[in-house]
């Protein structure tokens, strides 16, 4: 049809890719959220921790704040939550697609 290269690309892959891209968009958010070691090894202060590395200075050697530590923890759940909210079309898109024969 006369189309070049980039507009075939952003016309037709770009598009159906689009559930997939945002799918591993949303797991690679996630794991870096959730990172626990990588932040622990390189992190020096308290001050520049990570949600997920303070969530663990409310456990001590002889009494574990269960309280802190669970309020903190819904809220840590909060964001991952609404991001997959917004996500959730791709996603669902991109399991219906998968089943089509074309």
């Amino acid at each position: 049809d006369g189309a070049s290269h980039f507009t075939i690309w952003r016309k037709i892959y770009l598009p159906l890719s689009r559930p997939v891209m945002v799918t591993v968009a949303l797991l690679t958010i996630l794991t870096t959220w959730n990172d626990f070691l990588g932040p622990l090894i390189y992190l020096t202060s308290p001050r520049n921790y990570t949600l997920a590395l303070g969530l663990n200075m409310f456990q001590g050697l002889f009494i574990t704040r269960t309280d802190y530590i669970m309020a903190i923890s819904s809220l840590m759940v909060i964001p991952m939550i609404l991001l997959f909210i917004f996500a959730q079309r791709y996603i669902v898109r991109g399991f219906v697609t998968s089943g089509l024969k074309g």
